[in-house]
């Protein structure tokens, strides 16, 4: 009798996120019936990456639509348009035609975990959240929405810049590394430069951390720093380990900037803790 209560509630969720998308197409062709230079009548479907089977069911998204010009001209149709949040790609959908121009409409998932583990189970978003875009995977946009549950914000992209071209990566953090009450403390400055020394906007950082000093920082993270929306450049980004160093147990620790489109920088310098323990001597 419980399966089948779970299974009820889950199709019930289904269908009202299944209906609310048939809504939302509603809403936006009513838009264009009442001169609200809504999409046109193509159909542009949104792409949502999956979940395992454990993850709670899905919310309503929060939704985006708008037009696309791309250097001062219509996108082309078909182009790539993704969502971003804290570097990491959330959605992802193409531009469609309408009479008004080329446009896209994308929901953002909200973000679930894992009720067994605590780990994240559904990428997406959680309220309030900034959600960045970006074209064709180089071309960040000019807007930025903020995520919203059961949301439908009109957002228009005028983008410059090269499809073909490979998107510029953070400068590189440059590590401190001290030992308070037992703890790591690593600091870095707030990164706010491309590695050529052009404005680019960084998402989060990630830290690695291994008892091998010359480890290759790739694969699994040890943990990720999110930087405050107010940051600045040059502010100070902390990251103090959740437990005090143990004895007989050195650590290396590497860090890099995350783009919002998630592009990497280069690792930074080195850092390392060391701790001995103390043996009694002889005579």
């Amino acid at each position: 009798m419980q399966d089948h209560a779970d299974l009820s509630r889950t199709a019930h969720a289904g269908a009202a996120v299944f209906s609310r998308r048939r809504l939302l197409g509603f809403l936006v062709a009513a838009m264009i019936l009442m001169g609200a230079e809504g999409p046109g009548s193509a159909r542009v479907q949104s792409t949502v990456f999956a979940e395992p089977s454990a993850c709670p069911p899905p919310g309503s998204p929060s939704s985006f639509w708008g037009y696309v010009t791309l250097n001062g001209t219509s996108a082309p149709l078909g182009l790539k348009v993704e969502a971003w949040i804290n570097g990491i790609q959330v959605a992802t959908t193409t531009t469609g035609a309408s009479s008004r121009g080329t446009y896209y409409l994308l929901d953002v998932p909200d973000r679930a975990t894992d009720p067994a583990t605590g780990r994240v189970c559904r990428q997406g978003g959680a309220t309030g959240e900034p959600v960045s875009f970006a074209l064709c995977d180089a071309i960040v946009s000019d807007q930025q929405g903020a995520w919203n549950v059961g949301s439908l914000v009109r957002l228009d992209f005028n983008a410059a810049g090269d499809c073909g071209a490979t998107p510029p990566i953070p400068a590189s953090p440059a590590v401190g590394i001290v030992l308070a009450d037992q703890k790591v403390e690593l600091t870095w400055p707030h990164i706010t430069r491309d590695s050529a020394g052009n404005p680019l906007a960084v998402a989060r950082y990630d830290v690695w951390r291994n008892v091998a000093p010359y480890f290759t920082a790739s694969g699994e993270t040890y943990t990720s720093v999110v930087p405050s929306a107010s940051a600045q450049a040059g502010d100070p980004i902390i990251f103090t380990e959740g437990s005090a160093a143990a004895a007989n147990t050195s650590y290396a620790y590497v860090v890099k900037a995350i783009s919002v489109i998630g592009r990497p920088s280069t690792a930074s310098n080195r850092t390392a803790s060391f701790t001995y323990g103390l043996v009694a001597g002889g005579p």
